[in-house]
């Protein structure tokens, strides 16, 4: 089962395709060329320093192998990509998070299809998750949410879809978001250095995911230049490697071209990589048929109109799902005439006996009550015809159990089930009793499970302002009250173009400031006549008091209670009084409350006759 997809981006994304005369030829040079740039937004005349504000000094080859202004050693090596999760730290001391570490989760669809979480930096969930992984605080800088960025994220969010290295993660340029508000920026970029930042999406059960988001140069590549001529393009001579066992070593070959209608060498980097399913991605060494093609140490070489280099490659055959992907890119531009053809795929079919599944898609705004729907598709690695058992199961119980499920390679299956209040857990499980075959290689990866969230239905929940009070109380005693408060708050809607499938349309959790306004009043006997077992006439003064309360809350139900105590009222002799109680809520409503109060009894002097 796939359960880690890993994405590396081109290496070129971070070499500027603007070169001209001015670009600086130095770290020093384009420090002061940036500082210059930034001077009238961050309004200081040197924001990048050699040492950011913890002391750390700046590493001058991210600069010259990345053109990326980073602090400080990287750290949390991954063994199984090479690549380490932070490249150092920012300006400001943040942990710089790398464009090229392996995600550590992505469940398919578009970037645009994410919850991503608005103003990220006053957001406290996703300060907690920050300390959860270790990390300080996001620190304030004068970059975020500036209008004039939105630009940079969308192009830089394109060449994270478009570039070919791991898998396809698609994004939607024109889907109105004012990406600008979801980014937090960890190096502002300029007209000759990228940028990155950094967002943060939110799942159904809550948690909280980043991911790394580079930002293109300020100074955009020039238009009305003429049409792209360049295409660079790859092919694996074998497209599917059948029949092999795990642990054989395997030679083949891949061709690299540049097409011949180009007018100009240009320069690319080429890379190929064993892709392991729930491991990891591994680079293979390219060997030259032709000496003279040897790529030198950054794996780039110039290729001249027409020209096509061959290499040779071995990689040895993994007891898991797992196939074999090359990528071209061109270094000295950010275009390509046909994008498609820069990365090529051969699967690796070993022959072994293996049942694994995998979740495809999952129903994401379920009403209570309504239907959910999960898919999922089930393997075969022998690639040969058995017969096994499926088994599906909604929080435990069996919902569709297939005692005679035919498969040869890999067959896709669902269910439809009703949802109920809350988070479901589905789960499908192939072969579960572990006797159709018995000797599958592993049955780590014959399950797999998903949890679906139900909300309320807005049609269908009514908010509610509820004072709780006794009907009947003792005079001159503080009457204690509660005021609870329900209510369910909608979830935002955000659509965007799907091309020729349509629009695609998903909800976000919005925030809400609830106010409560509370009050009450009554009276108190103040002067009374103490000989007259009714009270007689009495004097009273109005006794009030009102409250005022807030809170902060997102989308979905909610419930809350406050505990109040009005003061001490009541009338004498046999006349009752009441205290007068009411409650309101932003959208949840209002509600009242009349309690009444006994009478106090009137306690007439003990009076003595005195000669």
């Amino acid at each position: 089962m796939r359960k880690i997809l890993i994405i590396t981006i081109l290496l070129t994304m971070f070499i500027s395709s603007t070169a001209q005369a001015e670009e600086p030829q130095t770290l020093g040079e384009a420090l002061k060329v940036a500082n210059k740039e930034l001077e009238p937004i961050c309004n200081t005349e040197n924001y990048f320093e050699k040492n950011n504000i913890s002391g750390k000094p700046i590493k001058e080859e991210m600069w010259s192998g990345r053109s990326l202004f980073v602090y400080g050693s990287p750290f949390k090596f991954d063994n199984a990509t090479g690549h380490n999760r932070y490249l150092g730290y920012t300006l400001m001391d943040e942990a710089y998070t790398n464009v090229l570490f392996r995600h550590d989760a992505w469940g398919g669809g578009t970037i645009n299809d994410r919850h991503w979480i608005p103003i990220p930096w006053d957001e406290k969930k996703v300060k907690m998750s920050l300390i959860k992984m270790g990390e300080k605080p996001i620190r304030k800088n004068s970059f975020r949410n500036r209008e004039e960025y939105r630009s940079s994220i969308i192009r830089g969010l394109q060449y994270y879809a478009d570039n070919g290295n791991g898998p396809p993660i698609p994004f939607v340029p024109d889907d109105g978001m004012e990406w600008e508000k979801y980014v937090h920026v960890l190096q502002p970029p300029t007209k000759y250095t990228w940028g990155m930042g950094r967002m943060w999406h939110q799942k159904a059960n809550g948690s909280i995911w980043y991911i790394t988001i580079p930002m293109a140069p300020t100074l955009e590549p020039a238009t009305g230049v003429g049409p792209v001529t360049i295409d660079l393009s790859t092919q694996l001579d074998v497209d599917s490697f059948k029949d092999v066992e795990p642990g054989d070593k395997v030679t083949s070959t891949v061709t690299y071209t540049l097409n011949n209608e180009h007018s100009q060498p240009e320069t690319a980097w080429l890379r190929l990589h064993h892709v392991v399913s729930s491991t990891g991605e591994f680079p293979i060494t390219l060997e030259p048929i032709n000496p003279a093609d040897t790529l030198d140490a950054n794996g780039h070489i110039e290729f001249q109109p027409g020209e096509s280099k061959t290499y040779k490659y071995t990689f040895t055959v993994q007891d898991k799902p797992s196939k074999i992907v090359s990528r071209i890119n061109p270094i000295s531009t950010d275009q390509d005439k046909d994008w498609s053809n820069n990365r090529d795929e051969a699967t690796i079919v070993a022959k072994k006996n293996n049942l694994w599944v995998e979740i495809l898609d999952h129903s994401d705004d379920v009403v209570e009550g309504g239907t959910a729907t999960v898919s999922a598709r089930i393997h075969n690695d022998l690639g040969e015809l058995l017969t096994t058992r499926l088994v599906w199961k909604v929080d435990g119980k069996i919902v569709k159990d297939n005692q005679n499920f035919d498969l040869i390679g890999q067959i896709e299956d669902s269910i439809t089930f009703n949802a109920s209040s809350g988070n479901s857990n589905v789960t499908v499980e192939v072969n579960p009793d572990r006797d159709r075959p018995s000797n599958e290689v592993a049955y780590d990866d014959n399950k797999a499970s998903v949890t679906v969230t139900a909300v309320p239905s807005e049609a269908e929940f009514e908010g509610s302002v509820e004072i709780i009070a006794p009907d009947v109380w003792e005079p001159l005693k503080p009457l204690p009250f509660t005021v609870k408060v329900s209510d369910y708050l909608p979830y935002g809607r955000r659509s965007h173009s799907h091309g020729e499938r349509g629009r695609h349309s998903h909800r976000y959790s919005k925030s809400y400031n609830i106010n409560v306004s509370t009050s009450g009043e009554g009276k108190l006997t103040i002067e009374w006549n103490p000989f007259d077992p009714t009270g007689g006439y009495q004097k009273t003064k109005p006794v009030t008091k009102s409250w005022g309360d807030s809170f902060t809350k997102s989308s979905g139900s909610y419930s809350k209670t406050y505990n109040y105590t009005f003061p001490a009222t009541g009338m004498r002799g046999m006349s009752e009084s009441y205290v007068v109680l009411e409650a309101s809520a932003s959208r949840a409503g209002s509600a009242k409350k009349v309690v009444k109060i006994t009478p106090a009894p009137v306690k007439t002097p003990n009076l003595k006759l005195t000669q």
